[in-house]
């Protein structure tokens, strides 16, 4: 059986994908060129009550973030992406009296520290989980997180 693996075509509109795709192109092969040099983690993991966010990444300054209760929900309610309305339910259900603005403001605060990304009203958790960030099953994240300076989301 013969089979084409390789054709030649052009779009009926006129488009050149490799036009609009070349920057993006660019982008990734810089990546894959410095990949190793620009090595770093931006990882949670739990130890005991707390989440504890280690950031290692490359041109920002080494960080801890500890979070507890309503902080913690917060942080982990981004974690697969979520409206503001998802991630305050999720505060309230660790502490019923937390006012929506204060939720506002230390998910302000998350994306300051560039923790989370925000874009209009839904948020994205940027740290993996330690157990896919090292494929260790969190073990060296862990051990890091122990290390490491302590600084604290106030």
């Amino acid at each position: 059986m013969d089979l084409a693996y390789t054709f030649e075509f052009r779009h009926a509109d006129g488009r050149d994908p490799a036009a609009y795709a070349e920057p993006m192109i660019r982008v990734v092969e810089a990546w894959q060129r410095n990949r190793e040099a620009a090595a770093g983690t931006l990882a949670w993991g739990q130890e005991g009550d707390e989440l504890v966010i280690t950031d290692r990444r490359p041109g920002l300054e080494a960080g801890e973030f500890r979070l507890e209760g309503a902080e913690a929900a917060i942080y982990l309610a981004c974690n697969d992406g979520a409206s503001f309305e998802q991630i305050s339910a999720a505060a309230e259900e660790v502490d019923p009296d937390l006012e929506p603005e204060v939720v506002r403001d230390f998910l302000a605060q998350l994306v300051e520290a560039r923790l989370v990304y925000r874009e209009g009203e839904k948020y994205l958790g940027l740290a993996l989980s330690a157990e896919v960030a090292d494929g260790s099953g969190g073990r060296i994240a862990n051990e890091m997180m122990r290390r490491d300076a302590l600084i604290t989301l106030t």
